[in-house]
């Protein structure tokens, strides 16, 4: 695992500064974006579930953060496929996707924690400890630090005011789609099927043999 670490540390390097600079984006135009939510309510709280300027803006920072990083591992796949047909390195079509997950290992660092630290800081739960569910809340919101474009997304579909209320299995999940982002990235460039060719085959009408030939004549 080291040695694949230190062979891909380049780019897990690469994924991971994407991930910092795309929070600092998603932190920025959802705090706009909830600016202007307080305003349009003049002044007064929005509410839990009334934040759906936030939770677009939120969607936008992800899905754009989702395509830096699909593009950073296509061209890598891309560059693998030829090395894969000289034979100079063997057939990884996961390899990606490992990629993928060691970038990712301190928002799942974070997000155990905030699990652990969440079901010990449960009122209803008998081995509830008063410093747990601070802690929850704090590594909450580190963990938004590092993965702040998933802010109004959590606020939105948790139908929660605050932070410190979203359930901590968000915490987990919002670590899959740069996984499966990483696997279908790679393995897109590895079979050098990009996303552009495959939308610009979907809308271009197939022409039969006979009107191929006929045009040819």
């Amino acid at each position: 695992m080291l040695k694949f670490i230190k062979g891909n540390s380049k780019l897990i390097i690469r994924l991971f500064l994407n991930q910092i600079g795309m929070t600092v984006f998603g932190l920025m135009i959802s705090m706009t974006t909830a600016a202007i939510e307080t305003a349009r309510n003049e002044g007064e709280p929005v509410g839990a579930g009334n934040h759906v300027w936030l939770f677009w803006a939120s969607v936008f920072a992800v899905l754009f953060y989702l395509f830096i990083c699909y593009a950073a591992l296509f061209d890598e796949g891309q560059r693998d496929k030829i090395r894969v047909e000289a034979g100079r390195v063997p057939y990884k079509p996961a390899k990606g996707f490992f990629i993928a997950l060691c970038a990712s290992a301190p928002n799942f660092i974070l997000a155990l924690l905030v699990v652990i630290t969440g079901f010990f800081g449960r009122e209803s739960s008998s081995f509830a400890f008063a410093w747990a569910g601070g802690a929850s809340g704090v590594l909450k919101l580190i963990a938004l630090l590092f993965q702040g474009m998933y802010w109004g997304i959590m606020l939105q579909l948790s139908r929660v005011e605050v932070i410190a209320a979203i359930p901590p299995y968000w915490y987990v999940l919002i670590t899959l789609p740069l996984l499966a982002t990483g696997f279908l990235g790679y393995f897109a460039g590895l079979k050098d099927r990009s996303l552009k060719n495959a939308i610009k085959k979907a809308f271009t009408p197939v022409q039969s043999t006979k009107s191929t030939k006929e045009k040819r004549q």
